[in-house]
């Protein structure tokens, strides 16, 4: 009866940890950023967002990606390694700054690396 207890136990961490393994893999963004736990404090999206940006790609296309966002760039993606990722992007802008933010994770929902900018507009009035 101990056994049979002892792999009915095994049995269930194995199925959780097979399908937390697959937990975001090839999830849509939308779907995997809504599957983020509601006290994620890595990364959220700005309410008043400017841009948000949600892509699945592979980390060697996050600095052709940044290039494209011109004033809004990070530029921090240099030779980012190739591995497909999940990222994220918010950005708000306002006639005295522009904040950005960012989160990288991985397929399966780790998060890889993140950041924060804030640039104040000189000179508006």
């Amino acid at each position: 009866m101990h056994k049979k207890f002892i792999m009915i136990v095994l049995m269930i961490f194995i199925s959780l940890n097979i399908s937390w393994t697959a937990f975001a893999k090839d999830r849509p963004e939308d779907e995997f950023y809504s599957s983020l736990s509601q006290n994620e404090i890595k990364y959220k999206e700005y309410k008043n967002a400017t841009m948000n940006i949600r892509k699945k790609l592979n980390g060697s296309e996050l600095e052709k990606l940044d290039k494209g966002l011109g004033k809004f760039a990070f530029r921090s993606f240099v030779d980012y390694p190739p591995v497909d990722v999940y990222f994220y992007a918010s950005i708000y802008e306002d006639n005295h700054m522009i904040v950005k933010k960012y989160a990288i994770y991985d397929l399966y929902g780790k998060f890889l690396n993140g950041g924060y900018v804030e640039n104040l507009m000189v000179g508006t009035n």
